[in-house]
């Protein structure tokens, strides 16, 4: 098992956290030092499609960016006196897939301990959720239109290569994803191919879209779901609210509200965020 360290997907931590992160896209040539069908292969997703216990929504076929009824691809199945109404048919999913359908592993974490080290990997130095959808598309086929994520992501070209289109980062900051039509985008303020081994940073809300070139397509997004400043300040005021020492927290009264704004203004918020992630506080 071959599991990706940060260095290889970022690069200098020092220029990424400074020059990147939530700000540009970064791409990262041959940035891998083994394998990339080390951490996941084609073979390997082909074992998880035979799994009977695999079921929507970690498994998800789209054609052009549309969601494929589940009713094409799953078929009820008598398991241990318990009917399961949904388990994904391979053979329905292959011939999707021959027809030009994309097939996403979501969630991919979950069924493979390659990937579940990996999201460890970003989890641990983000202090922040990391996940893992596996995305396999046709040789000349685009999954899904442009969109934006509200999360950062880090793409890995395992297998084939794919065509990526980049436009400028949204601001301010959205919290919802968002599609387009390329024609409101205007030109792309980035667009490479990336080959097996390449890595490409995406900050949230980064327009993007991506077509598979000649041959098959895999690749990995291991996104990071950011913290949001709201949740972390939610998480100090309760603690704050929790000692008593502000009255009841249902039921304030003006003087004690005035000694908690005073007191919330000299909170240091420095050492109140590395107290949060040392006692893995945070949600």
């Amino acid at each position: 098992m071959y599991t990706p360290t940060f260095a290889e997907l970022a690069g200098d931590e020092t220029q990424f956290f400074a020059h990147h992160f939530n700000q540009a896209p970064l791409l990262r040539r041959e940035a891998l030092s083994d394998d990339p069908r080390s951490v996941l292969s084609i073979a390997d997703l082909d074992g998880l499609l035979h799994l009977e216990a695999l079921r929507p929504p970690y498994l998800g076929v789209t054609v052009d960016g549309q969601a494929t009824p589940l009713a094409a691809y799953t078929a009820p199945v008598r398991v241990q006196g318990a009917t399961m109404t949904d388990v994904v048919v391979p053979e329905r999913v292959y011939e999707l897939f021959r027809t030009g359908a994309t097939v996403t592993w979501s969630s991919a974490e979950q069924l493979n301990p390659s990937l579940r080290a990996l999201t460890t990997v970003l989890a641990e130095r983000f202090s922040a959720r990391s996940s893992v959808t596996a995305f396999l598309t046709p040789a000349g086929r685009q999954g899904f239109s442009p969109h934006h994520d509200p999360i950062d992501v880090f793409v890995i070209q395992v297998e084939g290569t794919k065509h990526w289109k980049l436009w400028e980062t949204l601001a301010p900051r959205k919290e919802t994803f968002g599609h387009y039509r390329t024609e409101e985008l205007g030109e792309p303020a980035f667009e490479a191919v990336l080959e097996p081994g390449d890595v490409l940073y995406m900050p949230y809300n980064t327009p993007h879209v991506a077509m598979a070139e000649d041959r098959v397509s895999l690749h990995l997004s291991v996104s990071v779901q950011p913290r949001l400043w709201r949740d972390v300040l939610a998480v100090s005021v309760r603690r704050l609210l929790d000692n008593g020492e502000y009255g009841d927290a249902a039921r304030p009264d003006e003087a004690a509200l005035a000694r908690f704004a005073a007191r919330l203004e000299k909170l240091d918020a420095a050492a109140e965020l590395r107290r949060l992630i040392d006692r893995r506080e945070l949600p």
